[in-house]
């Protein structure tokens, strides 16, 4: 049994680092498909170079996708030890996680069936909307238009993107980056109740 108003409920969590972050729509009236991540810049491994480190995801990348990792500028201040190839590495790697995850299939699904375009290169804490998807194999039966994605920094050391297309046939954007909120341990259970017994 299903009650009315969760019909339509959807939500996704995924936890890296010093984070845990979640994302979920409860509007009755429209079905989102919804996939977050996050991702801790400081993962990399020791003196590992970003071009030793990237050839074991070449498969998973496109080349557009690769050159856009290559490309970082070297002369940016870097908030962490990480250099900026692996924070783009990080980035992209965010959205293609949010991406299949949104999809509901496994990380072995072709990820080079499609690639994002990133407008704004460069992060910060204010979340990026211009993020698009450009679907490279129009006949996987996973892939349709109107994605929309949001990217940001949690803080210098880890990243999140949220991936969502909403079943309309207008296909709006549900998000606008204005309503991110962060919760201590405290305030996230403040409401708690046990789960009824009926749900069980």
């Amino acid at each position: 049994w299903e009650p009315e108003r969760l019909r339509n409920v959807s939500f996704n969590v995924s936890h890296h680092g010093d984070w845990v972050v979640f994302v979920g729509n409860t509007s009755p009236e429209s079905s989102v498909q919804l996939g977050i991540d996050t991702m801790d810049f400081q993962e990399q491994v020791s003196g590992e170079l970003f071009e030793a480190f990237s050839t074991c995801y070449r498969d998973q990348f496109t080349e557009n996708e690769i050159a856009f990792m290559k490309d970082a500028p070297l002369d940016l201040e870097a908030p962490s030890s990480t250099n900026n190839s692996m924070r783009r590495f990080y980035r992209m790697w965010c959205l293609k996680e949010a991406m299949v995850k949104s999809l509901g299939i496994g990380i072995d699904f072709n990820l080079k069936s499609f690639e994002f375009v990133i407008q704004d290169t460069e992060e910060g804490t204010e979340p990026i909307l211009t993020t698009t998807l450009r679907i490279l194999e129009p006949s996987s039966m996973h892939l349709k238009d109107g994605w929309c994605f949001e990217e940001a920094l949690l803080d210098n050391d880890h990243c999140y993107a949220i991936a969502a297309r909403v079943e309309t046939e207008d296909n709006d954007s549900v998000m606008d980056g204005t309503e991110i909120m962060q919760f201590d341990w405290q305030r996230l259970l403040r409401d708690a109740v046990p789960y009824p017994p009926q749900f069980t």
